[in-house]
């Protein structure tokens, strides 16, 4: 077609954050197309991240449209059509136990991938007693989605995340709210400090210097469960390298870290 009616392809580009690299070479290649004169290319970016265009350099993002779609964490009752969905023809899990798993993933992280690795755990731990006994009627339970969620909560992560001492666990939860609050993944020490420092106020907790600060940011960096960004002229900025729903998860073990990180959130 030609004129103003013709019309022109739809790009959608998943993962535009494996694009965000040093060079942003692909990043680069993406909007020029849109951007070329005469085209009719429309280009949707998805990204896991919602400060994707502020991490990418000047050039690409006088390029990018303003505007933004933010997707909300799946709901219960959302996580229970999707899981029904898929296990579609299959009679084996209680219609309990699809509302629990989804129950569960909804409390932590609204993560439909969670909710699906869940069940089918539960499917995978189910299979392995039919084998053994085949005189059992094959059947997922509630019991079955709380062994596989065990399960899948007993990685590395989970173990080093639920050895933390509690400056640590506030540390965290801080970076996680820092996220949560301003859609950025990274954060600098000062902005963390201050957010632990009014939920130690709160509690009445013995407050901790800058320097300790510091000391905990460098532990937690050792064992990998934060990425620093250094550089020589701006303070480093702290990124998660653990996944929030694993922190949620561990923390809910210890009461008292529950009440206090409870206390943190919304800061």
């Amino acid at each position: 077609a030609t004129g103003q009616n013709r019309k022109g392809p739809v790009v959608r580009v998943d993962e535009r954050d494996d694009l965000g690299t040093e060079r942003q070479t692909g990043s680069d290649n993406c909007v020029d197309g849109p951007t070329r004169r005469h085209g009719r290319m429309v280009m949707i970016g998805i990204a896991n991240t919602m400060d994707l265009p502020e991490r990418l350099t000047q050039r690409v993002q006088s390029r990018l449209g303003k505007r933004r779609i933010t997707f909300a964490p799946y709901n219960r009752g959302q996580l229970v059509k999707i899981i029904q969905n898929r296990l579609e023809g299959l009679n084996i899990f209680e219609p309990s136990a699809v509302k629990f798993c989804a129950s569960k993933v909804a409390g932590v992280s609204g993560d439909v991938r969670r909710a699906l690795q869940i069940a089918k755990r539960a499917a995978e731990i189910v299979e392995q007693r039919y084998n053994a006994d085949p005189s059992v009627k094959p059947r997922i339970l509630i019991k079955d989605i709380n062994v596989a969620t065990d399960s899948l909560y007993s990685s590395s992560d989970v173990v080093l995340l639920q050895s933390l001492r509690l400056y640590q666990r506030m540390f965290l939860v801080s970076l996680v709210n820092h996220t949560r609050a301003t859609g950025r993944q990274e954060a600098g020490l000062d902005d963390l400090h201050n957010r632990v420092n009014r939920a130690i106020n709160i509690k009445g907790l013995n407050q901790l210097d800058e320097h300790h600060w510091e000391r905990i940011m460098d532990q937690l960096h050792e064992i990998r469960l934060i990425n620093l960004q250094r550089n020589r002229v701006a303070p480093p900025q702290i990124r998660l390298n653990v996944q929030i729903d694993d922190i949620n998860f561990s923390f809910q073990k210890c009461k008292y870290s529950v009440e206090l990180l409870q206390s943190m959130l919304g800061q």
